[in-house]
């Protein structure tokens, strides 16, 4: 079970919105898990290096063998043992250095035929080299250099998953504050109703009011009490969306709910230079960041691909030098016997094939070049996208400052009409209809305003995403941001380098 936290204070202490978002961080398990994700992508890069390491290589063999010709003769079977070692050195050519040693004994079986025992020891250096397909680093290193992008993306990818999450925690952290609001603001109007229902009828009880009055003055606090339980369900639906995201389960450690500050009446910024933003937009986006080195990995597979359209034309150069010696007694005497008894073989080859009608690697070729253009396309397909997402946030935001503006002003309007109204019925010169519809009309405008004040959050908080100010604005840096996710839950995984190679 996950711990709460410091970062969640009592019921009696409001969290802060940055509270919110540094709880978020750490212990939201999606963000845990993107994670883990990326930092799976460092290992494809250890795992595209590896190919470029040493290799140690082991053989030994025993064997005998008997021919047909020694049987009919009596000869005894030769027993032999071989072993060899070498190690492999592969390089971004496409080449490879081998250097290995041999040994190997042999002898008749039950040594039979004595003084006929062989020893035999041998050294050979191999070098590989292709010159056509598969040859040089543009094919040899692709694997490394698309690790290396792929890994950047993930961790752009983690990035970007990261200001998803702080966004989704302001809207979460504001919608709970308006529905707690709202509760708040219905609960004032059910007092208001309840005072006014208490005026009709000590207004009938001196003959002042009918019963109609005090049956419609009834039946509107049935429907103020009813309007609460519906902000209350909505705030329970606010609250369980804000626990989700900051990863509170439902265990008795648990507050009872999240006490979040009141919503600011104050107004957002806006955005003055709307070109200049848009442009900020578009070269922050880290999506259209992702989906460029797409494009730099399918340039790669295309590169690769084209060389591989050729024959192959391999090169293989090999040098080893050989020593026997034919002695009976120690196996000292044989080696010592060796220097009198060697050879040495030097042999320099140069193999072609290719099949006939290249239509596998040409079929590779043409795949690359749709791969390659189809990411061309989506990279052109993510920033438009982005224009029109980023114009319509943009018209959001600014409607939503005009609708804080004009609320503002209604809801000053409709109270001093409601209480007008309120007055003129105390003084008898107005009548329960027109009170009960100044107060529908005020509690329109008391949604609305709190609406309006919502709207304005939420859509500040989603232009500081796409622009990427909304690390700042919370007084984060991606180090600080980085270090903390998935810290609460145990995950502080290393994160895959952001450079290109």
């Amino acid at each position: 079970m996950i711990a709460l936290g410091a970062t969640v204070p009592t019921p009696s202490s409001p969290l802060s919105l940055k509270d919110a978002i540094h709880r978020s961080l750490s212990h939201n398990l999606g963000l845990a898990a993107s994670r883990l994700d990326a930092a799976q992508a460092t290992e494809a890069i250890e795992l595209a290096d590896a190919g470029f390491d040493w290799r140690l290589s082991l053989r030994n063999r025993l064997g005998s063998a008997r021919t047909l010709t020694e049987m009919n003769l009596g000869t005894p079977a030769t027993d032999t043992f071989d072993a060899e070692l070498g190690i492999t050195k592969p390089f971004s050519s496409g080449g490879s250095l081998t250097l290995s040693g041999s040994s190997g004994r042999s002898w008749y079986d039950s040594n039979a035929i004595d003084g006929d025992e062989k020893i035999a020891l041998g050294t050979s250096l191999t070098f590989t080299q292709p010159l056509l397909r598969g040859a040089w680093q543009t094919v040899n290193l692709a694997p490394v250099v698309n690790a290396r992008l792929g890994a950047g993306r993930s961790r752009l990818q983690f990035r970007a998953t990261t200001l998803d999450l702080i966004r989704d925690t302001e809207t979460a952290y504001w919608t709970l504050a308006a529905y707690r609001s709202l509760v708040a603001l219905r609960e004032s109007s059910l007092r208001s109703a309840e005072s006014l229902l208490a005026e009709v009828v000590e207004r009938r009880r001196l003959g002042a009011a009918t019963i109609q009055e005090q049956l419609q003055a009834e039946a509107d606090v049935a429907n103020q009490r009813v309007s609460i339980l519906n902000a209350k369900q909505q705030a329970d639906a606010a609250d369980t969306r804000l626990r989700s995201l900051l990863g509170l389960d439902g265990t008795a450690d648990a507050p009872a709910e999240v006490v979040v500050q009141t919503l600011p009446p104050e107004q957002v910024s806006g955005i003055d230079d709307y070109r200049g933003w848009l442009g900020q937009v578009l070269a922050f986006d880290l999506d259209a960041q992702v989906q460029q080195s797409t494009v730099e990995s399918a340039q790669i597979d295309l590169e690769a691909a084209r060389m591989n359209d050729n024959p192959q034309l391999d090169l293989a150069v090999t040098g080893s030098a050989n020593g026997e010696a034919n002695r009976f007694g120690s196996l000292n005497s044989a080696l010592n016997a060796l220097p009198n008894d060697h050879s040495w073989t030097g042999a320099a080859t140069l193999t072609l094939s290719f099949p006939l009608g290249f239509r596998d690697t040409e079929a590779r070729v043409r795949l690359a070049e749709r791969n390659r253009r189809k990411a061309d396309l989506r990279l052109a397909d993510i920033r438009q996208a982005l224009t029109f997402t980023a114009r319509a946030s943009w018209r959001d935001l600014e409607a939503a400052r005009a609708r804080r503006e004009a609320a503002a002003a209604a809801l000053e309007l409709q109270q001093q009409v409601y209480e007008g109204e309120r007055t003129r019925y105390s003084a008898g010169v107005s009548d329960i209809p027109k009170i009960l519809q100044a107060q529908a009309s005020l509690d329109a405008a008391k949604v609305s305003w709190v609406s309006a004040l919502l709207d304005a959050r939420v859509a500040s908080a989603r232009v500081a995403r796409l622009d990427g100010t909304l690390l700042s604005r919370h007084g984060f840096t991606w180090d600080d941001a980085e270090s903390r996710s998935g810290s609460g839950v145990g995950v502080d995984d290393t994160l895959p380098p952001l450079k290109n190679p």
